[in-house]
Formats: structure tokens, C-alpha cells, sequence
């Protein structure tokens, strides 16, 4: 059977008092609220998908170890890899694979769905 869940439900479980998490970046900068949800992690470890949302702030990301795409659900940011900036917002799809090194600036509170592998 396949886990589901609705969006503005899983969302609703992001409450300040419930799932806050550390950061997964370097803030730079005011400090950054993050909170998170895992959906789903396969036995091996290597696939976790979920829901994460954070506060307005800039951060410095290094996807070293594992990748990341994104489906963003509300909210602005813009990401800059070698100072080529991308703009995101609600219904961007965006891909950061292993080895992307970059800051995101994040301009409204930000809610995704993200998909980590390794």
C-alpha cells in the first residue's frame, strides 16, 4: 500500500511547538527556524521523503553526502550556486545533486516537500 498523506495536513503538523529541528545548513546570519517531518525512510537508509519548513534567512548549504529535490509549497526563496541566482516559490520543482554547494535566501516562511537520497 502506498503512504499518503494530504499536503495541508502534513503541513498543519509543522506547529512551532512540534517538530521543530535543527537546522541542516549554516546559517548565516539572524538565527533560522526549521521544522520537519519525515514521510517516509527506506530500510536501507539511503531514500527519506518529507515536509520542512523554515523561516525567513540566509543559509549556506553543502549537499556533500547526499542530493535533494524539491517540490516547494509556499513561500520564496532564491538559491545561488557560482553566483547564478534561481528564484523558487510555490509549484517549483528543484533539483540539488550530490556535490551542490550554494546559499539559499529565504524571503517568506518556506514549506517543502523533499525527496534525500544517497
Amino acid at each position: 500500500m502506498a503512504l499518503t498523506i494530504n499536503t495541508n495536513t502534513a503541513l498543519a503538523t509543522l506547529a512551532p511547538n512540534g517538530h521543530l529541528s535543527e537546522p541542516t545548513a549554516t546559517v548565516l546570519g539572524n538565527p533560522i527556524a526549521t521544522w520537519s517531518k519525515d514521510l517516509y525512510t527506506n530500510e536501507a537508509g539511503t531514500l527519506t521523503t518529507g515536509f520542512w519548513r523554515a523561516s525567513p534567512g540566509t543559509s549556506r548549504w553543502e549537499f556533500a553526502e547526499h542530493g535533494e529535490v524539491i517540490h516547494v509549497l509556499g513561500g520564496s526563496m532564491t538559491v545561488h550556486q557560482d553566483s547564478e541566482p534561481q528564484d523558487l516559490g510555490p509549484g517549483d520543482v528543484a533539483a540539488f545533486p550530490i556535490g551542490w554547494r550554494g546559499t539559499w535566501t529565504i524571503y517568506e516562511t518556506l514549506s517543502k516537500f523533499y525527496v534525500i537520497y544517497h
